[in-house]
């Protein structure tokens, strides 16, 4: 399966900037069940009819022993670290291109989540 990660600002909180969207990779990267994943920062333009610059993605394709809810843990987890924790919208690349936002830690958001983004 195939995900992009980007953030975006919660409320009235500065929109994350390209170092908020590295320590997210970089925590990604040192979680012991996402390492295997292939993980990789890339820019994407923006669709037509949208509005500004590049956004900085993050693109992951989850191997066979990652589950969504571990990646969605891990995310979980590293918003928590953050004093200003922005949202965080995991979509998932196929045809559908479900598309899951993620404002909360709470664990039961996070499963909601998972089972959205798993079909």
């Amino acid at each position: 399966m195939q995900l992009q990660i980007h953030l975006e600002a919660v409320g009235d909180a500065a929109a994350p900037d390209v170092d908020t969207l590295l320590s997210l990779q970089r925590w990604l990267v040192g979680e012991p069940d996402v390492v295997q994943s292939e993980i990789g920062l890339s820019t994407a333009t923006p669709s037509p009819g949208e509005l500004g610059a590049a956004v900085e993605i993050i693109s992951l394709v989850l191997g066979t022993g990652l589950s969504v809810g571990q990646l969605l843990l891990a995310v979980s987890n590293w918003r928590r670290t953050r004093p200003v924790a922005p949202a965080v919208v995991l979509t998932r690349i196929d045809p559908d291109g479900v598309s899951v936002r993620i404002e909360s830690s709470d664990p039961a958001a996070v499963a909601a989540a998972a089972r959205a983004l798993d079909g």
